[in-house]
């Protein structure tokens, strides 16, 4: 199979989102003396049609990964078991391996994960790591399609502008960091990112709302002289964003700017008197804060 740009087959593969506006009322902060900004990507800086490729339920996800086979030239017997139950049959053994190892929130490499599964759906042949590559995309795009949330590029310019350290906290996989090169054609470092300020899942094999990531974050702050409470932590989830960064010591600001990712887990326990310092339902609300 011939090579292709992994981003500009994301970008071929996606169709635009516009946030569904969840009714939340802005909460302001005096936001005076932060100087690094770290943020979640999925739903906060991505508008996601379903949040999280685990959580996606209903009768078309198997036939979008059937299309993404399809796409990769890969035949199928008719009789094949359901691709999208032994996908996530897949993910679940490796969870449970890395909670015997005593990772209480693990992540996985989708990689490995897709070649455990074409390992035992083609015996007889070999993929590459361009393979696996590849059809992470076909399939994740069509699961769990993203688009950049409104003024996002514009808020990233201003803040780099400004003279903020930029970072990343995400459960996220290879391809994640790749959505900024997809749909803006610039790589994260462009937009500000200091590559030490970000940590992705997979690489840790912690997700969120592990604080793992949040402490690397936090150490490689202070390296650059920043305390944890010079630092805002923007998310849409109060579990696996604001708990943590706020366990670490961060600011934050609570992202309600759409219905299809705003989790304020108001009946978990864990999420039991936690208020973020501030509720934005605009990215480009952050700027208001942030200037005075």
């Amino acid at each position: 199979m011939a090579m292709v740009s992994l981003p500009s087959r994301m970008r071929a593969l996606s169709h635009e989102l516009h946030p569904i506006p969840t009714g939340a009322v802005e909460v302001s902060a005096d936001l005076s003396g932060v100087r690094a900004v770290v943020f979640d990507v999925y739903g906060t800086l991505f508008a996601s049609a379903s949040g999280d490729i685990e959580g996606v339920e209903g009768s078309g996800v198997e036939e979008r990964f059937r299309q993404a086979f399809a796409s990769m030239g890969w035949s199928l017997p008719p009789d094949n078991a359901s691709l999208w139950d032994t996908y996530r049959e897949t993910i679940a053994g490796c969870h449970v391996s890395a909670r015997k190892k005593g990772i209480p929130h693990p992540e996985v490499d989708i990689r490995a994960v897709w070649g455990s599964m074409l390992g035992r759906l083609f015996p007889d042949r070999g993929f590459s790591q361009d393979d696996l590559e590849r059809i992470s995309i076909e399939v994740e795009a069509r699961v769990n399609p993203v688009w950049p949330m409104p003024g996002v590029y514009e808020v990233l310019a201003a803040l780099k502008e400004m003279g903020f350290a930029l970072g990343i906290v995400s459960n996220a996989q290879f391809y994640t960091p790749l959505l900024f090169e997809a749909f803006s054609g610039t790589v994260m470092a462009d937009h500000g990112f200091d590559p030490g300020l970000c940590q992705w899942s997979w690489e840790g094999g912690r997700a969120k709302p592990d604080t793992w990531m949040y402490e690397q974050v936090r150490s490689a702050l202070e390296t650059q002289g920043i305390g944890p409470g010079e630092c805002l932590f923007v998310g849409n989830d109060m579990l696996k964003d604001v708990v943590p960064a706020l366990q670490c010591g961060f600011r934050t600001a609570l992202f309600a700017g759409d219905q299809r990712s705003l989790r304020r887990r108001e009946s978990d326990p864990r999420c039991n008197g936690i208020h973020p310092d501030a509720v934005i339902t605009r990215l480009d609300s952050l700027l208001r804060m942030l200037r005075r």
